[in-house]
């Protein structure tokens, strides 16, 4: 009787082992960016995947690694966030239980190749552009597919396209600054400018509106020609020659080129609002504006006018400067630099506060895909390779 005792009580024991280690077995996750661009996106979803970190490896276009002539030291944070990082495979694409993608539509080819070597269960596919030709290719990717845009206006546009109903969601991770800027400090040396983001590119962004209205505004105004905030910071890759900006403006057009992203972030930060400079429509209903990521990541409000938040509905009046009907961005500037301290401090602590939400929001996303999908692994439904 005491062996067999003995014998039950050790196969109770295994039991109990074997369930524990089910119980703490993490689906394996894989954030493919197979271009060179969009990582802000990728560190939003390091951020709202901490949970998960050391189950998650980070899959980046060769031009994103050190050893290449710009470093944009967004390797750094991915090591900070204690995930694994592999530059993309080319023949052998190693299994991964859960495949996020992000803006699949640029190489939907490679996209396509990485899942049916992978043999994922379940896939993430994160839209950034809902009028992309290779998005009508998605239906058939995955049986397990998950779509996302990152805007509600997208998803709408993307959904049409594509015949079913898509879901949007905007994982973000916050800046935090290396000079940070106490309430007092606002309107005395710590922010300074407007700041427009992203590549020098005038197809994409109006410079020209720009630069005649900073040039009326400072020929009117002695008190603006003294004032040294009054400027315009250009933050991003490319050419400074693309922006084309007169002469006698030099010195209120700053262009910042290259930043390492910490300090892409940390030069956006002191500043006191952010210029979209939107040059085509369709960024109100089928594309997504970096700027708004730029805007949530920093804390620094972006300058819009109302039916931007019509497309943007997360946003709301409380979280950006709201330019009327009546006003030009640079008269907006102009009220901002006339805003209270106390204000423009509010102001930011909301997009900081929308920043979370948007975040949490994002996570509970993300792990609503791979928790169902680790509950199909412990009831078998899914074999482990």
């Amino acid at each position: 009787m005491g062996l067999f005792r003995t014998h039950s009580l050790f196969l109770a024991i295994i039991s109990l082992c074997m369930i524990l280690a089910e119980g703490m077995y993490k689906p394996s996750v894989a954030i493919i960016d197979e271009k060179a661009f969009h990582l802000e996106v990728v560190g939003g979803l390091l951020n709202a995947l901490a949970s998960y970190s050391e189950s998650t490896t980070v899959y980046l276009h060769p031009l994103n690694f050190p050893d290449r002539p710009v470093d944009f030291g967004f390797v750094d944070i991915i090591l900070r966030a204690k995930a694994q990082l592999r530059g993309l495979p080319v023949l052998s694409m190693p299994h991964h239980d859960v495949l996020i993608f992000v803006s699949p539509e640029y190489r939907i080819d490679y996209v396509r190749e990485f899942i049916d070597k992978s043999k994922p269960r379940a896939v993430i596919a994160m839209i950034h552009n809902g009028d992309a030709e290779s998005i009508l290719q998605m239906k058939t990717l995955h049986p397990n597919l998950h779509i996302f845009t990152l805007s509600p206006h997208v998803a709408k546009f993307a959904g049409e396209r594509l015949d079913m109903k898509l879901d949007w969601m905007l994982p973000l991770a916050g800046h935090v600054p290396s000079k940070p800027c106490a309430d007092v400090q606002l309107m005395k040396g710590c922010i300074s400018g407007f700041a427009i983001q992203g590549n020098m590119d005038s197809r994409r962004r109006n410079y020209t509106l720009i630069w005649n209205q900073l040039d009326v505004r400072l020929n009117a105004s002695d008190a603006l020609k003294n004032d040294d905030r009054f400027l315009i910071n250009v933050v991003g890759s490319g050419s400074p020659s693309k922006l084309e900006v007169p002469v006698r403006l030099e010195h209120r057009v700053r262009p910042h080129v290259n930043l390492r992203f910490d300090d892409f972030y940390d030069l956006i930060y002191h500043n006191f609002a952010l210029i979209p400079t939107i040059a085509s429509e369709n960024y109100y209903d089928r594309k997504f504006s970096s700027t708004v990521i730029t805007s949530l990541v920093t804390g620094v409000p972006i300058i819009v006018q109302e039916r931007f938040l019509k497309s943007y509905t997360f946003l709301t009046p409380s979280t950006v400067v709201l330019q009327s009907d009546e006003e030009e961005i640079m008269d907006v500037g102009i009220r901002v630099l006339n805003t209270p301290a106390e204000k423009m401090s509010e102001l930011r602590g909301n997009v900081n506060h929308l920043r979370e939400q948007l975040n949490q929001r994002a996570t509970s996303q993300l792990k609503s895909v791979i928790d169902s999908t680790k509950k199909k692994l412990d009831l078998g439904t899914l074999p482990r390779n």
